[in-house]
């Protein structure tokens, strides 16, 4: 890991991207975003304030195998005959609910000794289900002097699953490990009381969750190269870094479906490193490249996996646990025309992003976890997006009455396609943006 950690340390520090200003916590969930590289100013003092709204909804998503999917279904078919597989039966569960745990414990038992091949798909469910995102972003840049700069990004987020249902894969017929074993009906029929009993919130139950997301504070230097060559204009290199701050709220472990709003209460380093070739005065291609590290984070009632055979995102045990989260690479490439008419400029990328997998070790809990069990979790796993990126954005800076003011307005549209990944919801993400430049009085 360590290798793999240089080896993106010096592909941040080689790499070329954007001018402007931003910066984006991706998610599994999200579509990443290419910050619009719209040129500020180098006056002292400059500042400028952007507010950011996107939103993006999915049914659909894609496996390891980059194949599409279900979006709840990103990590493979839930297998709830081994949901309750090495976990105690809750106290103070009522006899139903004991009943219905004792008789699935004992059909699979049963099953693993017999393992009939044409039953291989007995207990598995592929679930269904809406994922919608809504992002209000605050950006804020502040130059100072000699071509220092500041930058916070605050991220507030709306997350929901809704519309959850499931499909039984079970074989068709009747009698033993199939969809009509009465001891599999009667488990499904008493699932959201079994839920319940572990201290449970059903995924069939609405899950929204707003609040804020991880904050970043920033701080950078940029300088520029005119007339680089006869082919190149001019071009600028921006380099910036700081600390990225665990103000997202966490997975709710008591929810059967749930997903955090930033990394899980993790702190983290984020780097950042672009470079601008400017190829006329309109014209202007950047790459850029984000690599964000994680400091590693004890938490407790943490969801993890008590059987090698459980699949997806429903799991019934919770332990504490420390986390070590892999790093989050980020890099894009992307061609504007600035301000080709008027105030008017657009712009077309392509970004690529991948989180590198997590692990865990158990350090508290009433059952025998193994760590080879938990860290087979494919939400653990690494997941990637690729994704194309087109905005379009008109300054008001260039028209009176707002050129003789001291602050200047602007506005964008954009819209962000994932077209592949892996292990990742594949919701389209539209937003605008609107903000202004101003400069303080001293």
């Amino acid at each position: 890991m360590k290798k793999v950690l240089i080896a993106l340390i010096s592909i941040s520090l080689l790499s070329i991207v954007n001018y402007g200003f931003g910066f984006d916590t991706p998610t599994f969930y999200k579509t990443p975003h290419l910050f619009d590289p719209r040129q500020i100013p180098d006056d002292n003092w400059l500042a400028n304030l952007d507010v950011q709204y996107s939103n993006g909804s999915t049914y659909r998503g894609r496996n390891k195998k980059s194949d599409k999917v279900n979006a709840l279904n990103i990590y493979g078919y839930h297998n709830l005959l081994y949901l309750t597989s090495n976990t105690n039966t809750p106290a103070g569960a009522s006899a139903t609910v004991s009943a219905n745990i004792t008789n699935i414990n004992t059909k699979r038992t049963n099953f693993a000794a017999t393992n009939p091949a044409a039953s291989n798909t007995f207990g598995q469910v592929e679930y269904h289900g809406k994922f919608e995102v809504d992002e209000l972003m605050f950006l804020f840049r502040q130059n100072f002097v000699n071509k220092i700069f500041g930058e916070i990004n605050l991220p507030i987020r709306r997350t929901r699953f809704s519309h959850v249902s499931y499909t039984d894969k079970s074989p068709e017929g009747t009698g033993n490990y199939t969809k009509n074993d009465t001891t599999w009906v009667q488990f499904l029929n008493g699932l959201s009381d079994i839920f319940r009993a572990y201290g449970l919130k059903p995924p069939s139950i609405d899950n929204r969750k707003f609040g804020f997301g991880d904050t970043t504070l920033l701080l950078g230097f940029h300088s520029e190269v005119p007339n680089l060559n006869e082919f190149t204009k001019y071009m600028k290199v921006i380099f910036k870094g700081g600390l990225l701050f665990p103000t997202g709220s966490k997975r709710n472990f008591n929810a059967a479906l749930s997903t955090e709003h930033g990394y899980n209460t993790h702190f983290g380093f984020p780097v950042h490193l672009d470079v601008l070739f400017g190829l006329s005065n309109d014209v202007f291609f950047g790459t850029y490249s984000d690599l964000i590290f994680f400091v590693d984070q004890t938490l407790n009632n943490y969801q993890v996996k008590t059987d090698s055979n459980q699949n997806g995102f429903i799991k019934l045990h919770r332990a504490k646990v420390r986390e070590e989260k892999g790093a989050l690479f980020d890099f894009a490439g992307y061609l504007k025309l600035d301000r080709f008419f008027e105030g008017l400029s657009a712009l077309a990328g392509y970004s690529f992003v991948t989180k590198f997998k997590d692990t865990l070790s158990v350090s508290s809990s009433t059952v025998n976890t193994g760590g080879e069990i938990v860290n087979s979790d494919g939400r653990l796993k690494n997941w990637r997006f690729h994704t194309l990126h087109l905005a379009i954005e008109y300054d008001l800076g260039m028209h009176e009455p707002f050129n003789s003011k001291k602050w200047q307005p602007h506005f964008e549209i954009f819209y962000d396609y994932p077209f592949s990944g892996r292990r990742v919801f594949m919701g389209s993400n539209i937003g605008g943006l609107i903000g202004c430049t101003f400069k303080w009085e001293f």
